[in-house]
């Protein structure tokens, strides 16, 4: 890791390196943006007091409504209407999902979980990929109540990949399939109570 006036890290992106910076920004409560790219790709990971608030980035795993729809959470004109009213709103969709009470805290923490391990390990395979932390104040807009702790993320990472039954498969493909039934259960049981 190369530390740039005691604040800025990056290095190449590499699993070990990664980890360690993430347990950096955790301890550190660090505030700003991870930047992780290759040379056609990028994801935008958003930290707010060392927590993943936010994702973004070229690829569609970046985009929460992807992982939303891949485990029909919701309808694909759910979603449309969704996007719409937080870009009307300038909030991040997982925000406005917070907000509006479609799901309760909880569930969107899981959501937040596996879709910030889901862009990770996707990161992970690009051959000639490359990280930066780039520190800088978050947006009001982008401030969220839902919050995935950077320490417990590298360690879920670890998890991810040494974790039983992974013999095989890719991990994150596994862990949302089983999360993304029980995470589209509690989101219907929430709406059906609203």
């Amino acid at each position: 890791i190369h530390f740039r006036k005691a604040l800025t890290m990056k290095g190449t992106l590499k699993k070990s390196l990664l980890l360690e910076t993430l347990n950096g920004l955790g301890t550190g409560k660090k505030t700003g943006t991870l930047h992780l790219t290759d040379p056609s790709q990028e994801i935008k990971i958003y930290f707010d007091q060392g927590a993943v608030i936010f994702i973004s980035g070229s690829i569609k795993e970046a985009r929460l409504e992807h992982l939303l729809i891949r485990n029909r959470i919701f309808s694909v004109e759910r979603i449309k209407d969704l996007l719409l009213t937080a870009k009307k709103e300038k909030k991040p969709l997982l925000q406005l999902l917070f907000s509006k009470k479609l799901a309760t805290p909880a569930t969107l923490e899981k959501l937040l979980k596996i879709h910030a391990r889901q862009v990770v390990l996707k990161a992970l395979t690009w051959p000639k990929g490359s990280y930066e932390f780039k520190p800088a104040r978050i947006d009001g807009y982008t401030t969220a109540k839902i919050r995935y702790d950077s320490r417990q993320f590298a360690h879920d990472i670890i998890d991810a990949a040494t974790g039983p039954g992974v013999k095989g498969k890719n991990p994150s493909d596994e862990s949302s399939q089983n999360t993304g039934l029980t995470l589209k259960n509690e989101i219907l049981q929430k709406m059906t109570d609203l």
